[in-house]
């Protein structure tokens, strides 16, 4: 039987989008992973509580999972890591983030366990690169334009 990484690589894996999936994030925060997840050409959904992430992620593939633990609790947010890090029978367990205020243990206890870590306020470079060290370049879509880069509006000042 091959392995569900052998799998996930096939051609179908490639063809569809890429799929992100927030868990308990609010306000702002959602909003704004939202937007930049779409510039790069990513598909998002939102789930409120642990067990509607778990039924999500088992009925479709899933490659991108952000858990605000700010908003869904230390020992919840832990285990529904736990949970999510099992791989399906046919495709890999996603790559995950931790989303909050994170404190010096939460931060060595994610990157012992393979997380990657998003600091609140969200900063779009780390971001970006989080999204594309997880997708790899070919699916993680081209980079965002800044409105503010120099030459986009013919050099001159408004007005």
């Amino acid at each position: 039987m091959p392995k569900p990484s052998a799998i996930a690589a096939g051609p179908d894996a490639r063809s569809r989008p890429a799929q992100a999936l927030l868990v308990a994030c609010e306000g702002a925060h959602s909003l704004y992973l939202r937007s930049r997840l779409s510039l790069r050409q990513v598909a998002c959904a939102d789930v409120a509580e642990a067990e509607a992430a778990v039924e999500f992620c088992a009925e479709r593939p899933v490659d991108l999972v952000v858990v605000d633990f700010d908003h869904l609790g230390e020992p919840a947010g832990w285990l529904l890591v736990r949970q999510l890090r099992v791989p399906h029978a046919c495709r890999p367990a996603p790559k995950l983030a931790v989303l909050g205020c994170q404190g010096r243990w939460r931060r060595w206890r994610a990157s012992m366990a393979g997380l990657g870590c998003l600091d609140k306020p969200l900063d779009p470079r780390s971001l970006d690169a989080w999204i594309v060290r997880c997708l790899g370049p070919a699916r993680a879509g081209p980079a965002p334009v800044s409105l503010f880069a120099p030459g986009l509006s013919g050099g001159g000042r408004p007005g």
